[in-house]
């Protein structure tokens, strides 16, 4: 309180001469002795006389703007900044001659800065309708020509709004926007895209992802997005060129050799598949779907000879072989993962058939003690 009649009657005494008296300085002296209820009846007052007078609407701005609390509800802050802005608005439109434009500039400010905490706190609320009217109006009075900011953050807040209210031509212009002050935000060109890709329009998506991956070719992210739209349009072979320009860019990244086994797998190229895998495994020994689909693999290959009614030398040689591979990978698996049904079911399987009595005793009464 104190803080903020300082500031109001420090000015108002320099401009009191600028737009008549109106018993400004009982005004200004109730506001001192803060007398707030007295002085507003004066501004009210005064007000019916003299409607347009830019000094007594930047007064009731004023003090309506001193109601807002911590406390209070983030509703109800933005009806009251609606009604300080109105006043604030209508004394900057009759200040014809800008004395008032430094105390408007400044109280202008602190009203764009409550806006944006009311919109913080009714998004978080998820009242977001509410949020994007409030984010909104934070950005046209930081755009005022008196102030002539621009808060980018809050464009973001307003483009989450949209979002959220699935109202995706408002989402797209907010990263239109960001964008001319931010044209290196990746995640913002990618949101962009979203928008459209949202709306069903999948072209547009590809083309906004495909001219930022040529415009910026040391992006991954990019990359990334290109591999998921193939992908999504069952374009493998499209896609494996995007991941292999990846994968020699990022070598070490374990998660992309799982990718491109992922996408070999589903081809029905399983050797290559699984020499992905293990690239996977040997730069990350902890990656669980690669151990994974490496002993679901070769116990696929195991089962189909166990399918047989007989079996020759060589295919039991193999049996064998496959058997072994996969038991390795399913005992790294179960180490992080020790209640996986479809792991216990597998190392079972293969328990049985490599005559390991005494791994399937102890597995069979594991098995049951966590069944009980």
């Amino acid at each position: 309180m104190i803080k903020f009649i300082c500031t109001f009657i420090a000015f108002l005494l320099l401009s009191s001469f600028l737009y008549g008296q109106h018993n400004t300085e009982k005004i200004e002296t109730l506001i001192s002795q803060e007398k707030i209820q007295e002085a507003r009846i004066l501004i009210d007052k005064a007000l019916l006389e003299d409607a347009n007078n830019p000094k007594l609407l930047l007064y009731k701005g004023m003090i309506i703007q001193n109601q807002i609390e911590i406390s209070t509800p983030s509703q109800d802050k933005k009806y009251i900044l609606d009604s300080v802005y109105y006043f604030y608005s209508q004394a900057l439109k009759y200040d014809t001659h800008q004395y008032l434009s430094p105390i408007l500039s400044e109280q202008l400010q602190t009203v764009a800065q409550q806006y944006s905490y009311a919109g913080m706190e009714q998004f978080n609320e998820g009242e977001y309708k509410s949020a994007l009217s409030i984010f909104e109006k934070n950005i046209k009075i930081l755009q005022l020509p008196i102030i002539g900011q621009l808060d980018t953050m809050m464009l973001y807040n307003a483009a989450f709004s949209a979002e959220k209210l699935k109202d995706y031509p408002k989402e797209r212009y907010y990263y239109q926007e960001i964008l001319k002050y931010r044209p290196n935000d990746w995640e913002s060109i990618i949101e962009l895209a979203n928008t459209y890709k949202n709306e069903g329009n999948s072209n547009q998506y590809f083309s906004i992802i495909k001219k930022a991956n040529q415009k910026h070719p040391e992006v991954a992210t990019f990359y990334n997005q290109l591999i998921g739209y193939y992908l999504e349009n069952k374009k493998s072979d499209s896609a494996l060129i995007y991941l292999d320009v990846l994968i020699n860019k990022e070598k070490f990244n374990d998660k992309l050799q799982y990718l491109r086994g992922s996408i070999l797998q589903e081809q029905g190229k399983i050797a290559e598949s699984e020499q992905a895998y293990k690239r996977s495994l040997k730069l990350n020994p902890n990656n669980l779907d690669a151990a994974y689909n490496l002993a679901a693999n070769n116990y696929n290959k195991a089962v189909d000879l166990l399918e047989k009614k007989k079996l020759s030398k060589k295919e039991k040689t193999n049996l064998k072989l496959y058997l072994t591979i996969s038991l390795s990978y399913l005992e790294t698996v179960r180490k992080q993962e020790p209640q996986n049904k479809y792991v216990l079911s597998m190392l079972m399987t293969c328990y049985q058939e490599l005559n390991m009595k005494k791994e399937e005793k102890e597995l069979k009464i594991y098995i049951e003690d966590n069944q009980k």
